[in-house]
């Protein structure tokens, strides 16, 4: 019998959820930002949402080292909505996690649901160095 309850109960709660991100628009048109932070170590550019993919879209952009020695870390990706507010925070690897040179530029990407992109406006990319 309690089996049988928690199996309704995550049905319900399944059915829920599909209904709510339906109803989602989905559609907003983000392209670029320009909230991102550079420092004195690296410059940040070329930051883009790329919509490849129905339910699964990515932020993507280039980190150049202009410091004086190799560096590696990772980025911290946040995404603003329309009311200036932080709706979430992901972090991405820089360069799979491989360092790069001086003056040589390294990607980034992260992949999430096109679903948390609803309502985002803009992002702010900030570098961390391990």
């Amino acid at each position: 019998m309690k089996n049988i309850f928690w199996k309704s109960l995550v049905g319900i709660m399944l059915l829920s959820t599909l209904y709510l991100v339906s109803q989602l628009d989905i559609t907003s048109e983000i392209d670029s930002s320009s909230s991102y932070v550079s420092n004195k170590i690296v410059k940040i550019s070329d930051v883009e949402i790329h919509k490849d993919y129905t339910k699964s879209w990515a932020v993507k952009g280039m980190v150049k080292n202009i410091s004086n020695k190799d560096l590696s870390g990772y980025v911290k990706i946040k995404f603003i909505d329309s009311n200036g507010n932080i709706k979430g925070s992901n972090m991405a690897k820089v360069n799979d996690g491989d360092s790069f040179s001086p003056n040589q530029s390294a990607y980034f990407e992260y992949y999430t649901r096109s679903s948390n992109f609803y309502d985002i406006v803009d992002f702010n990319v900030t570098f961390f160095e391990l």
